[in-house]
């Protein structure tokens, strides 16, 4: 073979394999943009889910627990009521309070004359 026609053949070669590749850049392109398309939208999707769950756990989280104090409130007012009557039964007469204790101290001796 001579070097044209090497030259040429390398050529061809080359600019086959540039065209070759140039279009599996643009076949890989295509193929990447459709799956990040897909992934947005299933990541908007499941944004969307998490914040409908968030929201539901929390609404019911408040309505449980104003349910429980409720509940709790209402048992401490039962008790404590039921606690005053007893009280009140045992003790029917009310006692006088005791006279103030007064405590009187001595006078103190006059002070010495200063000379």
């Amino acid at each position: 073979m001579n070097d044209n026609c090497a030259k040429d053949y390398i050529d061809a070669k080359a600019e086959a394999l540039k065209v070759s590749q140039d279009s599996l850049r643009v076949e890989l392109d295509e193929r990447f943009r459709a799956i990040v398309g897909e992934f947005r939208a299933e990541m908007h999707t499941n944004t969307a889910d998490v914040i409908k769950w968030m929201v539901g756990l929390t609404i019911s989280s408040l309505a449980i627990f104003i349910s429980f104090m409720a509940l709790m409130l209402n048992n401490v007012n039962v008790t404590l009521n039921a606690a005053l009557k007893a009280a009140a039964a045992a003790s029917p007469t009310v006692q006088q309070p005791a006279a103030p204790i007064i405590i009187q101290m001595p006078p103190y001796p006059p002070a010495a004359p200063k000379p």
